[in-house]
């Protein structure tokens, strides 16, 4: 005789419920049911999946269309812009024979201030023409050697003729291993092999994280230990990817209206100028200048101060193997002359010396350098540093003919 399972029932206010029991940990213990070799297998196979996927975008550009990293885009919203894909928007419909022009630096050669169709960075491509690729790769408070040099330097090293421009302001050095915002750049592309081999670069870093407080030190560390597991496994490029094109899963105060959307969907917005004269009557903005000249010399001197302009040559000496220098432009930017004119004789002085000291220190290292004072005027700033678009097509006018001299030199024309 066969026994006929049947579900167990409950009464509920006089009506009949069935209750079937869902025993969840039967279904865990029972071998034909979970296995933990075909799991583990499964989470190996997902892994690697992962890691080909990430190679795959790291040699892939996302950022069509590219004019530079604007807000959206960029640390400034928690988006890690990786090495390998300034790597890819360089290569990216280029040909071997261009000169591929790098433009690094600080919020001054990313274009603050100017709006996207203006940018100075398309001026300066429209002079230097078809053989050059301009490609500004330049952001707010960066170094002079960052995020941009290290993508400039993997190309070199795979022998594509490149030029690296990029800005700084007098007496401004470098760090071996770029700013603190950005460092996890220079650990990007160094755990992934990009890099030239350079013994004195590396103890520069050493050296550099050695002495910092513990706290810098152990985060230092981790940003390391993250791009050495980076470096095997791709997992950066992967989720920046992602980030880009499909959905952000951090919340930012930039981003707080629709902190889940593809980034690509954010567009470069312009950043409006303060209306002459207000943009060069902030008080704060001499002080600063003031304020880090003071530095340059001995007190109420024009006199050099000995310890700061060794310093100084020591930053630049470590931070780029010396074969690349000659690949380098360096431009000292200006501040605006209604900011200069606000200063005492003798600060004016400390100003034009300590533009002078500096062009000698980087050309002495080894670097190209030039500088752009006398060469805009106050209509061309929209505060005491950064440049409207007048003054950006007057930078590109003076640039384009070093890149060219300097293209020249380097023998790829």
């Amino acid at each position: 005789m066969t026994e006929k399972l049947t579900p167990r029932s409950s009464v509920n206010g006089g009506a009949k419920k069935s209750e079937f029991q869902f025993d969840i940990y039967g279904i865990l213990t029972q071998r034909l049911r979970f296995r933990p070799a075909l799991f583990f297998a499964g989470f190996a196979l997902g892994l690697v999946a992962c890691v080909i996927a990430g190679r795959y975008c790291a040699g892939l550009n996302i950022y069509k269309n590219f004019h530079r990293f604007h807000k959206f885009i960029s640390p400034a919203s928690l988006f890690y812009p990786t090495v390998s894909q300034l790597r890819a928007i360089a290569t990216s419909g280029s040909t071997q024979s261009q000169v591929l022009v790098i433009v690094g630096g600080n919020s001054i050669f990313n274009g603050y201030g100017q709006p996207e169709q203006e940018l100075w960075t398309a001026k300066l491509q429209e002079l230097l023409g078809s053989k050059y690729r301009v490609l500004n790769f330049a952001l707010p408070i960066a170094e002079p050697f960052d995020l941009g040099y290290w993508a400039a330097e993997s190309l070199l090293k795979e022998n594509r003729r490149v030029i690296y421009v990029t800005n700084c302001f007098p007496g401004q050095g470098t760090t071996p291993s770029g700013s603190q915002v950005y460092t996890y750049s220079y650990w990007d592309a160094k755990e992934k092999h990009l890099l030239m081999p350079d013994a004195a670069r590396d103890r520069a870093v050493i050296d550099r994280i050695k002495p910092l407080p513990e706290k810098d030190r152990v985060k230092s560390e981790e940003l390391q230990t993250g791009a050495s597991l980076d470096g095997l496994l791709w997992f950066e490029d992967l989720w920046t990817t992602v980030s880009y094109k499909g959905f952000f899963s951090v919340w930012t105060g930039l981003t707080s209206q629709s902190p889940w959307l593809a980034r690509q969907k954010y567009k470069d917005i312009k950043t409006e100028p303060m209306l002459a004269p207000d943009r060069f009557t902030n008080p704060g903005q001499l002080k600063q200048i003031v304020e880090f000249n003071r530095e340059f010399f001995a007190e109420n001197s024009s006199a050099p101060n000995p310890q700061f302009w060794t310093n100084f040559q020591n930053q630049i000496q470590y931070t780029v193997p010396s074969s690349v220098r000659k690949n380098c432009l360096v431009t000292l930017s200006s501040h605006a002359p209604a900011i200069v004119d606000q200063m005492s004789t003798l600060r004016k002085e400390q100003e034009r010396m300590g533009i002078a000291y500096s062009e000698a220190a980087w050309r002495k290292a080894g670097f190209n350098c030039i500088d752009v004072e006398g060469k805009l005027t106050s209509d061309d700033f929209s505060d005491g540093r950064h440049l409207l678009a007048s003054g950006g097509r007057k930078l590109a006018a003076v640039l384009a003919p070093q890149v060219k001299q300097l293209a020249h030199g380097l023998g790829y024309d």
